[in-house]
C-alpha cells in the first residue's frame, strides 16, 4: 500500500501487467533498498495514523478498541478515559498527539472539546453505549463495523 501510494504520487510505472500481491512483494524486495535512500520515501514510509479511543473509565470499551488496532501496520494507537478514576485520563497532550479520535458517546466528545476547542474536527462519535465488558465479542464486532467506515483496514 505504501509503495502503491508512493508510485502514484511520483508517477513511477512499475509494471504494465495486472497488479497482484506477489508482484508487489517482488517490487518491494527489489526497490525498497533503493527507495530507502530517498529522504521523502523514508518520511513517507514511517507515517502512521495516530488513533485515540476514548470512553468514560478506560476499562472496557476504549481498551477493547485499542487492542483491535494495536500492532496493525500503519497505526499507532492509544486509549484514555474522561473520568478522573480512569487508569489513563484523556489530556490535551493526548488530543494533540492523535490524528483521529474515536469517542464512544456524544458526552465524551463534549468533554474533549472543553479540553481543546480545536479537537472537534478530528473526533468521531461511535455511539456505543456503556454496557459491554472488555473483550466482549459483540463489542468487537460493533467496533469493526463502525471503524471500517473511517479506517481502510482493521
Amino acid at each position: 500500500m505504501v509503495l502503491d501510494t508512493y508510485y502514484k504520487r511520483t508517477n513511477v510505472l512499475i509494471s504494465d501487467g495486472p497488479p497482484c500481491e506477489s508482484t508487489h512483494q517482488e517490487i518491494r524486495i527489489i526497490l525498497e533498498p533503493v527507495m530507502a535512500t530517498l529522504p521523502e520515501w523514508r518520511r513517507f514510509k514511517s507515517m502512521k495514523r495516530k488513533v485515540l479511543f476514548v470512553c468514560s473509565g478506560n476499562i472496557d470499551r476504549s481498551p477493547t478498541a485499542e487492542a483491535l488496532l494495536r500492532g496493525k501496520e500503519g497505526f499507532e494507537v492509544r486509549s484514555a478515559g474522561t473520568l478522573v478514576t480512569a487508569p489513563k485520563i484523556v489530556s490535551k497532550k493526548l488530543i494533540d498527539w492523535a490524528d483521529m479520535i474515536f469517542v464512544m458517546e456524544e458526552h465524551h466528545k463534549e468533554t474533549l472539546k472543553k479540553i481543546d476547542t480545536k479537537a472537534d474536527a478530528k473526533i468521531v462519535v461511535l455511539d456505543i453505549a456503556d454496557h459491554y465488558l472488555k473483550g466482549d465479542q459483540e463489542l468487537i464486532e460493533i467496533l469493526k463495523k463502525k471503524l471500517l467506515k473511517y479506517l481502510d483496514k482493521i
